[in-house]
């Protein structure tokens, strides 16, 4: 953390890519700017089937197969190991925020994290309409209780992941925040959240920090 600017790596949506979320992140960007540096990685994997018009490259943190009634994620060791060269790379990072496919690699990057399954490591974990991997390979990363501290943000009228998937997500951290908003599948970034991600940010800064001035940087 260089001074009180927590450095903060994104993983974007299915579909997307780095470019393509850091402008999508923009409202909320701006509300943590004082605050916060972010870093943005693309995922390893192109779809096949691009599921947009245009010229967008649209990558994948893995690749749903159904085989015989069993889930399977291909390619989400990969999407691990591509993460761990950023964070060699680009890191350390103070925290670790996901949108969609992205917030679910993220709850997974926390479960592996409490197991000490990780060659990295993160001090708080946002996750924008996350869900659980159906994977059942992936089960066992949730049995252990996450106490890395969380915000999680749910849509209530979120068509792609029911409010119900969200909700679960946030069963295996221990005391999540959560917010929830009116709005659907997006990142949610009108005055009406401004006060509670400024009280995360406070939280997590004063997790892992003891500095005085938390609430001078606070000031959104």
């Amino acid at each position: 953390m260089a001074g009180n600017r927590l450095k903060i790596l994104c993983l974007h949506g299915y579909g997307q890519n780095a470019d393509v979320f850091q402008e999508k992140l923009g409202g909320f960007r701006r509300f943590v700017k004082h605050l916060a540096n972010f870093s943005f990685l693309s995922a390893p994997h192109p779809l096949d089937s691009p599921i947009n018009a245009g010229n967008v490259e649209e990558r994948a943190w893995w690749l749903k197969k159904d085989e015989k009634e069993t889930i399977i994620y291909r390619g989400f060791e990969e999407s691990v190991l591509a993460i761990e060269r950023h964070v060699q790379s680009c890191g350390p990072f103070d925290g670790i925020l996901g949108f969609s496919q992205g917030a679910t690699m993220v709850g997974l990057l926390c479960g592996l994290q409490q197991q000490k399954k990780l060659n990295f490591d993160f001090k708080f974990a946002i996750l924008f309409a996350g869900f659980c991997s159906r994977s059942q390979a992936h089960q066992e990363i949730y049995k252990e209780q996450i106490t890395l501290p969380s915000l999680h943000v749910i849509g209530e009228t979120d068509q792609i992941i029911p409010i119900e998937e969200g909700e679960k997500l946030t069963r295996p951290f221990l005391n999540p925040t959560i917010l929830r908003h009116k709005g659907g599948h997006h990142v949610p970034s009108s005055g009406a959240q401004k006060d509670l991600y400024r009280d995360s940010y406070r939280q997590f800064l004063e997790s892992f920090t003891c500095n005085e001035n938390v609430d001078d940087e606070l000031d959104l």
